[in-house]
This record gives structure tokens, sequence and C-alpha cells, in this order.
């Protein structure tokens, strides 16, 4: 524990990517985290920020390297929920605002779930639905006609979770595995979804 909330983390034989991944499991665990009084809290949950600061490059000994990474760290913390320098993959994801329905299938029988997508991008989408799921979780996405231009699928981790206390509604933080230009390939993204009423999708 370095002082008050702050806290360092000290990466021995690691790359900077590697690096960036660690932190951001760390991120997206606690995100994913439920805690007591978290619906009393700005946003709803508890979250947390993170500055990095990379040997030799940042620094070449400890005041450098501390210096750089609280530096960091304040730039985080005016955004909120998110590591400083972010990871290079995830930056260069463009996301598209793209709202329709998909099923989920967390298994290999032929139970699923609807979502409805609030981003998506080449590498993964968001999306809002009623069913919780374990973080590292895999599942089957499928985009299916008439809300997508074509029927696809694809298998998917589950990265980030965070339930909306006051409404039930889970939001969903999804990779698609390998490196897959879903954009392109699912075609007609225009198509118009139908509403879909989430509470109902509980039964009750």
């Amino acid at each position: 524990r370095y002082g008050g909330e702050e806290f360092a983390l000290l990466l021995f034989r690691v790359d900077r990517q590697q690096a960036l991944s660690i932190c951001e499991r760390i991120r997206a665990g606690i995100e994913a985290l439920a805690f007591p009084g978290q619906d009393q809290m700005d946003g709803g949950g508890l979250t947390i920020s993170g500055g990095l600061a990379f040997f030799p490059e940042d620094g070449a000994g400890a005041r450098e390297l501390l210096e750089k990474a609280d530096q960091r760290l304040y730039e985080a913390k005016n955004t909120r929920n998110t590591l400083v320098p972010r990871n290079v993959d995830r930056r260069q994801a463009q996301r598209r605002a793209v709202r329709s329905v998909v099923e989920l299938c967390p298994g290999s029988d032929e139970l699923s779930f609807p979502g409805m997508t609030t981003d998506l991008s080449s590498r993964g989408l968001s999306l809002d639905c009623a069913v919780s799921f374990t973080p590292g979780t895999t599942v089957q996405v499928r985009f299916l006609k008439p809300f997508w231009g074509e029927d696809r699928e694809t298998r998917a981790t589950v990265r980030r979770i965070r339930r909306d206390e006051q409404s039930g509604v889970v939001h969903l933080g999804l990779e698609f595995e390998g490196h897959q230009d879903q954009l392109a390939a699912l075609g007609a993204l225009q198509q118009q979804p139908a509403t879909l009423d989430l509470a109902s999708s509980t039964g009750g």
C-alpha cells in the first residue's frame, strides 16, 4: 500500500504488453466484482484507475519510475476506470455505437439468452442483458436475421461485467476469439432492430 487509497505493483520479467494486459485484468476484475453499498457510489460501482511506468524508457531508478507512474495515475483518474497508457490493442479497435439484438449461448446445449448490443468493434462488443456471467467465461455470440444483415456466430470471452443494481440489467464487455473483422463480416449493420424488454427476458 503506497499511501491512502493508492497501491503500487512491481512486475518483474514482463514486457510492456504483458504489463498492460495484467493491469487490465486487475482493472476489469475489480469492475466486475459486487461490493456492498456500491449503488451509492458515482457510476453505480467501485472501479480503479492506474498509471504505468516502464523500465528503462520511463526512468532508470525507483524515484523516476514512481513519479512517472504517479503522473499517469492522475491523468487516468480524470477519465476514471481506465489505465494510462492504455493497451495498444484496445486503442486500435475503433468502436461503433450499434443497437441490435444478439443471442448468447454459454454452453454446448441450445440454451441461449438475448442481449442488446451497445457498441461493436473488430475485436469485441458491449451489450446489456439480464443474465450475469463469470469473467473469463467463453460464450457463443449469434448475430441472426432480421436483426443483422446475415446470420453469423462467433466465440467470445467475457472480459467485463457490471450489474445495475437499480434496474437489474447486466452490462457485459466481450472480446472476440482471435482477430476477426466482425464489422465487415456482418455486412448490413443498419438493419432496424426490434425492441427488447430486458426485464421480461428473465421471466418475471
